[in-house]
């Protein structure tokens, strides 16, 4: 695997829902194989399996990977996941990976969103909307934002990392729901999981 090599990894970080206070990130890949030989994982290898792998925040989940290579199957790896599909020699057109998940934040509003890189990556882009979040990424050049139409963009970007760099990414003042209205839900799940039933029960 250290062969291949990304020439182009953007991340999208789509948006936060402030009620389940989750992040959901869209993330697409440019894969290269510059020999003239195809990648085939090797799942007997002794220690580290050799496959096609990505890693992730450590809590992510939910996770979907699409890709234009063929055949394979995606795994859970340590953190992160693999894909066991051979990867053919680049001809004109380079492979493709997109994979999307939610990563989930807690009562500070803040979450690491860091990772490792598995392979060398020529230019590594993060894209956020502007009002979003706070992101530390001191790997990162700002390269200012980017207007499109009802939405302003924020774009960073980071090139010649190495495999097994450390990507320190932080997002921080995420959005919240209101406190009364985290209030009214609980309420409802309150009436909704005790009280209706017992009305009912009584009502019988």
């Amino acid at each position: 695997p250290t062969v291949l090599l990304i020439t182009d990894h953007t991340l999208l970080i789509t948006g936060a829902d402030p009620d389940e206070r989750f992040v959901e990130i869209l993330e697409r890949v440019v894969l290269s194989n510059p020999t003239d030989r195809t990648f085939l994982a090797d799942l007997e290898k002794g220690g580290m399996p050799q496959m096609l792998r990505f890693g992730l925040p450590e809590s992510a989940y939910n996770l979907d990977v699409r890709s234009s290579l063929v055949g394979g199957e995606v795994l859970q790896v340590d953190k992160g996941f693999a894909i066991t599909t051979p990867v053919p020699p680049t001809s004109n057109e380079a492979h493709h990976l997109e994979y999307i998940y939610r990563v989930p934040y807690e009562a500070d509003l803040t979450v690491d969103i860091g990772r490792s890189l598995r392979f060398n990556t020529k230019v590594f882009k993060i894209v956020l909307p502007q009002t979003l979040a706070d992101l530390k990424a001191p790997q990162f050049n700002d390269m200012g934002s980017i207007d499109l139409g009802t939405r302003e963009l924020r774009l960073l970007e980071g090139t010649d990392f190495k495999t097994d760099a450390e990507l320190d990414l932080q997002l921080s003042n995420l959005p919240d729901s209101a406190f009364f209205s985290r209030m009214a839900r609980k309420s409802g799940r309150w009436y909704r999981n005790i009280v209706a039933p017992s009305l009912v029960l009584v009502g019988l």
